[in-house]
């Protein structure tokens, strides 16, 4: 009896022991779990208020221009690609400036913002409100109110002419998630 005891303890003991070091080795600096391959987090930027118009466009790009007048104001793209998907449609990319533009038939579809990440830099225009790319979801939300839709990863204010795309899901308040884009597309027409 008392050997059937002891090895139970034993037995106990072991497992306990081979879970905690389980437990242990996947926390592990040198681990190659998801932590370690997630992108680092965003900087908040010091962003400048009324460079962004919802439905309107930037500062220095507004929708609906064309090719040369986009080029005239912010010069030669550091990039284009064109989709072969969507007849017509190409994109400027100004990685310098942190400005992705969509012309659907040389024209401003849409405007997309980036921060500093990978080979874009940052651009620090905000809405008159004071939010824009890495702003929270929290801050966004309370600068404008309840979206048109809501994702776990996007707020689409569609009939102001705005979305906001994170760099995670938001949980809770959404303070947690910082916008890794904003893009200007014309306002969605209420039905």
């Amino acid at each position: 009896m008392i050997l059937k005891t002891g090895y139970r303890h034993l037995m106990v003991a072991l497992l306990s022991t081979a879970f905690l070091a389980g437990c242990q080795s996947q926390q592990s600096p040198s681990s190659t779990s998801s932590q370690a391959q997630a992108p680092p987090p965003l900087k908040a930027l010091a962003l400048v208020p009324g460079k962004v118009e919802p439905g309107v466009g930037i500062e220095e790009v507004k929708l609906g221009q064309t090719r040369a007048e986009v080029e005239n104001s912010l010069g030669s793209p550091d990039e284009q690609d064109a989709n072969e998907f969507a007849k017509g449609q190409t994109y400027l990319l100004y990685h310098k400036s942190g400005i992705e533009l969509t012309l659907q038939d040389d024209k401003v579809e849409m405007i997309t913002i980036h921060p500093e990440i990978k080979k874009w830099s940052a651009y620090a225009g905000a809405t008159a409100e004071g939010v824009g790319v890495t702003s929270t979801g929290k801050e966004v939300e309370e600068a404008l109110g309840p979206a048109d839709e809501d994702a776990p990863r996007a707020l689409r204010y569609a009939s102001k002419g705005i979305v906001f795309r994170f760099d995670r899901n938001r949980e809770g308040d959404g303070s947690n998630a910082r916008a890794e884009s904003v893009s200007v597309v014309a306002p969605a027409k209420a039905e």
